[in-house]
């Protein structure tokens, strides 16, 4: 294994590091992650739509996503309440539910919509998001 040595000044380091935390509120980070958030819910009403079997206009009206700031900005796509309450159990479907009476509550088949959405389409989105982080990066090294 080779050693790897690397020199770097700390106070050009620290210059970069504050740019890097500025760039998390910068319009085109936001622009790129508000597109990605639009693109899942997208693919995921489409997936939703193909796979359901009766009329569940609740859940598909129900996508929406949030933006987070701060230290721990980022985006969160889902479902939003009281229409997305079922989501989950669409998505991951549910087994034979008995009361303890012994009434049948039936189960539910799910149909994954949501799940391979996310395991197709977050890697896309998260190279979109990457990319506009980039392009943000060599617009304001290049300023300087």
């Amino acid at each position: 294994m080779a050693d790897v040595v690397a020199e770097v000044d700390a106070r050009e380091l620290l210059v970069q590091l504050r740019l890097l935390q500025n760039l998390v509120d910068r319009k085109e980070i936001v622009d790129a992650e508000r597109k990605a958030a639009k693109m899942m819910m997208e693919k995921g009403r489409d997936k939703l739509i193909s796979t359901l079997i009766g009329n569940s206009d609740y859940l598909v009206d129900s996508f929406t996503y949030r933006l987070k700031k701060g230290k721990f900005a980022g985006v969160l796509v889902g479902f939003a309440r009281p229409g997305g309450n079922v989501a989950h159990l669409v998505d991951r479907g549910t087994r034979d539910r008995r009361t303890k009476s012994g009434a049948n509550r039936g189960k539910i088949k799910g149909s994954r919509f949501w799940t391979s959405t996310k395991d197709q389409y977050a890697p896309v989105a998260m190279d979109e998001m990457m990319d506009a982080i980039d392009r943000a990066i060599r617009k304001i090294n290049g300023r300087s």
